[in-house]
C-alpha cells in the first residue's frame, strides 16, 4: 500500500470525523447562540407591548405573544440539540442549563400575559412590572456563564475529553485541504491525459525518415495553483548513422501556454534549445533545475 494512498485515506477519515464534530456539536451550539441574540432583540423591541399588557391593537398583541412563545420553544429545542451540553457549559461557552429552563419559563409567562385586560388598576400595573422583571431576569440568565477556572477544577474529566476532541477539529481544516489538493491533482492528471492523447495519440508516430516516441508527466503545483505537463519526445532517424533528437516541452495545461523547451541530439555537447520563460540555459542539468519549482512543489 503506497504512502500517498495511506495519506489520502487518513486525511479523508480525519475530515469525516471533523465534520461529525462540527455538525453534531459546534453547529447546534452556534444555532443556540444566534437564537439568544434574537431573544435579546425581542426583549428590547417588544418592551413597550409586554410592559403594558393589553394596551396595543389585537394584531400587535398576537404578534408579540406568538414571538415570545416561539422564543421559549426554540430556546428549549436548540438547547436540547446541543450534544454534550455539560461540557460546553463547563467551558463557559453556552448558558447554564438550569438558567435556560428558567428563561424558557419566563418567556412563556410573558407570552401568556400579553393579552391581559388593559387598565390602570394596581393589578394591571403589577402585571406589566412582572413582565419587565421576567424580561430582565431572562436576559441576565442567558448572559451568565460558568467561570472557566472554577469549572476546570471541578470537571477535569470533561477537559480530558475536550483535549481529545479538539485536535480533530483543528486538523479538520487541514484534512479538507488535503482532500481538495487530491481532487485538484486528479483533475490535473485527467486534463493532461486528454490533452496528450489529442496531440500525440498513443505517443508513437512515424514518417519516411524517422519515428517519434512521446510520453508525458503531469504535476499540480499547489503553490502556483497551476497544472503543468512535461512532454518528452524522442525522434529516431531510420538512418542508423544519424543521431537521436530528444525534445522536452513544459506547458501550463489550463492556459495552453508553453513555459519552456529543451532540445538536444544525443551525441551533441550543447543543446539546440534550452530555455524557460525569460531564462536561457546551456545544459540538460540546468534545464532540469529550472523546471523543478514548477514540477515538484
Amino acid at each position: 500500500m503506497s504512502q500517498a494512498f495511506i495519506t489520502v485515506i487518513t486525511g479523508v477519515l480525519v475530515f469525516v470525523i471533523g465534520q461529525i464534530i462540527v455538525k453534531f456539536f459546534i453547529e447546534p451550539a452556534n444555532e443556540q447562540s444566534k437564537l439568544i441574540g434574537e431573544i435579546f432583540f425581542g426583549l428590547t423591541y417588544y418592551r413597550n407591548v409586554y410592559a403594558n399588557p393589553g394596551s396595543a391593537r389585537d394584531e400587535i398583541l398576537d404578534k408579540t405573544s406568538d414571538a415570545f412563545r416561539k422564543y421559549g420553544s426554540q430556546l428549549k429545542g436548540t438547547t436540547n440539540a446541543v450534544r454534550s451540553y455539560k461540557l460546553w457549559e463547563t467551558l463557559g461557552l453556552v448558558p447554564i442549563r438550569a438558567n435556560i429552563d428558567k428563561a424558557v419559563g419566563n418567556l412563556i409567562c410573558i407570552a401568556n400575559s400579553i393579552h391581559l385586560p388593559y387598565g390602570q388598576t394596581e393589578s394591571d400595573i403589577e402585571a406589566g412590572r412582572a413582565n419587565k422583571n421576567d424580561a430582565d431576569k431572562t436576559e441576565s440568565l442567558l448572559k451568565e456563564r460558568k467561570l472557566f477556572r472554577k469549572a476546570l477544577c471541578q470537571n477535569k474529566v470533561y477537559f480530558l475529553i475536550l483535549f481529545g476532541l479538539w485536535p480533530l477539529v483543528i486538523i479538520n481544516s487541514h484534512a479538507a485541504s488535503l482532500k481538495e489538493d487530491y481532487e485538484l491533482s486528479e483533475r490535473c492528471g485527467k486534463k493532461c491525459e486528454e490533452a496528450f492523447k489529442g496531440a500525440y495519440g498513443n505517443g508513437m508516430s512515424s514518417s519516411e525518415g524517422s519515428s517519434m516516441f512521446s510520453n508525458y508527466v503531469n504535476h499540480y503545483n499547489k503553490k502556483l495553483n497551476k497544472c503543468f505537463i512535461l512532454v518528452t519526445t524522442t525522434s529516431i532517424s531510420k538512418d542508423k548513422n544519424r543521431d537521436f533528437l530528444v525534445m522536452k516541452n513544459l506547458f501550463d495545461i489550463n492556459e495552453n501556454k508553453e513555459y519552456g523547451g529543451f532540445a538536444k541530439f544525443t551525441r551533441s555537447i550543447k543543446p539546440n534549445d534550452c530555455r524557460l520563460l525569460d531564462k536561457v540555459c546551456s545544459s540538460e542539468q540546468e534545464w532540469e533545475q529550472l523546471i523543478k519549482p514548477f514540477m515538484e512543489e
